[in-house]
């Protein structure tokens, strides 16, 4: 039990930090979408019950994927801040993951 909270708590960290490092560039209803997962996340990681605990990791981790998709996609398309005008020393063209391993 405890290791999938402690599992839980770190995804909730790397989905926190996905959104603190994209949120300039994604609609207030993407940005609202995960903070409800991880919400309902911190909600459920206090509970005893194993399979809601690991229900709110999945859930967590396919949202967060969804958005990490969409930020690439972003990040590659013509027109957007990054493309136009690649020499601000934005990001390194490298995947954002968001799975966390377990310890």
């Amino acid at each position: 039990m405890l290791k999938q909270k402690n599992k839980l708590d770190q995804e909730i960290y790397q989905v926190e930090k996905l959104i603190n490092e994209n949120k300039e560039n994604f609609p207030t209803d993407a940005i609202e979408e995960l903070e409800s997962a991880i919400r309902e996340a911190r909600d459920t990681q206090d509970g005893e019950n194993l399979d809601e605990i690991e229900a709110a990791s999945a859930k967590l981790m396919s949202v967060a994927q969804s958005f990490a998709q969409k930020a690439q996609a972003a990040e590659s398309q013509p027109g957007s801040a990054q493309a136009a005008n690649p020499a601000d020393g934005g990001s390194d063209d490298s995947p954002i993951d968001v799975e966390v391993e377990e310890l």
